[in-house]
């Protein structure tokens, strides 16, 4: 075989034609011979020998073609990739804007390209094993536009650096069954349709605040907040408290005139080019990185931005995006406005550090309000004496009956623990408890620890009552959302008159994590019925310094706390919890019995 195709490479073209024609002729007339006479068997005869002849020319004129188009498709990505990756940074328009709408399906976009990378990288490596990170592969332009990670993150650098007055983020229900799959820790029990995040910054003991590295919950406290939107967000405080932080809020109309958007779209790009000297229309099948600036209604495009990775993003010979342009579209599209219109609807905003931050000029002369969350107050501003048994209740219970932007804490064995202060005038025994809270976690078994203590002056002192017990919440109420209220029989438990304080906690076997609300607020809603925390057991009451550093969850050193008067836990906000009592001797006032 190898000898016969050497004698035919060094055979001269004209002979090789000769064999090729000879052969071809000898061919046809075996078709001629085999088909039946007549016209099938002329007409066969030639048309075989037509092709046969005429094979190598077509052969090669489609392999040419095939070149050129490969030509001419890389000569069109070279020019595209050139203009795209060397474009201007600052666009033609540009709008100035207090906050604007960031609509991009964040975890899509992770997700598929994760999943294309993956599919890459396992062909290369013949199906075996192999391993890969996100920084393996080129990301979406997105994250150049608005970097930071995640929801908080992004929001807090751009109203801390880019100096916008708020932003937002578009939450769709994109996954199984309608799930908000890019809702994070948001609660989203009851809802429908589209939703939006809303950041701004907020003197920090706003309600709203949350903790601008994450939403992730910390063991120091979590707020429970009630959005215009009507849905419930569990989300982490900062801690300690600082005179600014950012807030969130969740609501179903954006407040935004413009937004921007971010996706990827495959299509087949058409441009010319010349085929076998024949210029014709030629298409590429493209997969576009794309972001577009534009009013809300849809009806006017400020800007848009392509860009694209081929043939892959793992190891792509056209790397065809331009972080500079699309990170200079957040602060030269979209530019921030300073006249703060958003803020002035704000009751705190006025001579708050928020204004201090934004428009320093007009607070110079201005005392700084402090923040003061979680801070206690002297006792000439609060009351002394906790709330008074009423008839055999004592009841300082919220029953979740009414809007209002709730406060809670963790409260589990193996972290935080709450306890609230309260005082019986007289002997009783203690039948039924009532507490209410939220649950978070894998749904199964309710189970609590109730602990009693006497009071050491002014915090808890020796456990007197320790019991478990399992309850299930009930909701009460349209604006019960998550909240639940839990009841439990008690027996055996009674108590001389006098102080004590009374902790609900998730016990150890628990399923679920319980996040204790605060009491009903009153005037001042720093203060109450006394309540005070420690971290696990054997912790110091009040002393928040206590707790391991590695549980805390803060990202940067804390700053300095504002100055305020000593902690009288007797005098802070204490806990939701309901007493049914059962009095054990008559009535007596406490100043008779001592």
């Amino acid at each position: 075989m190898n000898t016969l195709l050497i004698f035919w490479i060094l055979l001269p073209g004209p002979v090789k034609l000769l064999l090729w024609i000879g052969a071809g002729v000898a061919l046809a007339a075996v078709v001629w011979a085999v088909l039946p006479k007549g016209r099938v068997q002329k007409t066969g005869a030639v048309v075989f020998l037509a092709v046969y002849l005429a094979f190598p020319y077509v052969r090669s004129w489609i392999i040419g073609a095939l070149h050129d188009y490969r030509i001419q498709k890389e000569a069109w990505l070279s020019e595209k990739c050139r203009e795209l990756a060397s474009g201007e940074t600052r666009p033609a328009k540009s709008v100035k804007v207090e906050g604007f709408l960031i609509d991009a399906n964040y975890d899509k976009l992770l997700n598929e390209r994760f999943q294309r990378a993956a599919s890459v990288i396992e062909k290369k490596s013949g199906g075996g094993g192999f391993s890969m990170t996100l920084g393996g592969y080129e990301q979406h332009p997105i994250y150049a536009a608005v970097p930071g990670g995640n929801f908080a993150k992004m929001a807090y650098a751009l109203l801390t650096e880019k100096r916008f007055s708020f932003v937002e983020f578009e939450i769709i229900p994109d996954g199984y069954k309608g799930e908000y799959s890019n809702a994070g820790f948001l609660n989203t029990q009851g809802w429908s349709g589209k939703r939006y995040r809303l950041y701004y910054l907020a003197p920090g003991d706003y309600a709203n605040c949350v903790n601008e590295s994450g939403e992730a919950p910390q063991i120091s406290g979590v707020a429970v907040m009630r959005s215009p939107g009507g849905g419930m967000t569990r989300q982490q405080r900062i801690a300690p408290a600082r005179p600014m932080c950012l807030a969130l809020e969740v609501t179903t109309k954006p407040i935004s005139k413009y937004r921007l958007s971010g996706d990827e779209s495959e299509e087949w790009v058409s441009y010319n080019g010349r085929i076998r000297g024949v210029e014709i229309p030629l298409w590429t099948r493209i997969r576009w990185d794309r972001l577009q600036v534009g009013d809300e209604g849809g009806e006017a495009v400020l800007h848009r931005y392509l860009g694209f990775n081929h043939p892959d993003e793992v190891s792509p010979r056209y790397r065809c995006n331009n972080p500079r342009a699309a990170a200079a579209i957040v602060g030269t599209v979209l530019m921030p406005d300073v006249d703060r219109e958003f803020y002035r609807t704000k009751p705190w905003y006025q001579g708050s550090a928020v204004q201090r931050f934004y428009e320093p000029e007009k607070v110079a002369d201005a005392p700084e309000r402090t923040a003061t969350v979680d801070a206690t107050v002297s006792d000439a501003q609060c009351p002394e004496a906790p709330r008074a048994m009423a008839g055999n209740v004592l009841d300082q219970l919220d029953d979740v009956s009414r809007p209002a932007r709730r406060k809670s804490v963790q409260s589990v064995v193996g972290g935080t623990q709450p306890a609230s202060f309260f005082t019986l005038g007289q002997s009783a025994s203690i039948t039924r408890l009532s507490w209410s809270g939220t649950m978070h976690g894998d749904p199964g078994k309710e189970e609590f620890l109730i602990r009693v203590f006497q009071d050491n002056g002014g915090v808890p002192g020796t456990m007197i009552h320790e019991s478990r017990m399992v309850s299930r919440g009930r909701s009460v109420g349209q604006w019960s959302g998550p909240s639940k209220i839990f009841d439990a029989p008690l027996s055996g438990l009674t108590l001389p008159a006098g102080d004590y304080w009374l902790s609900v906690l998730s016990s150890p076997g628990a399923q679920r994590h319980f996040f204790w609300f605060q009491e009903p607020a009153g005037q001042r809603p720093d203060c109450g019925s006394g309540g005070v925390t420690r971290y696990y057991d054997g912790g110091r009451w009040g002393g928040g310094s206590d707790a391991p550093a590695h549980r805390v969850g803060l990202t940067k050193p804390a700053p300095r706390l504002a100055s305020r008067p000593p902690v009288v836990h007797r005098n802070a906000r204490g806990y939701s919890f309901r007493l049914e009592l059962k009095p054990t001797a008559p009535a007596a006032s406490r100043a008779s019995q001592e």
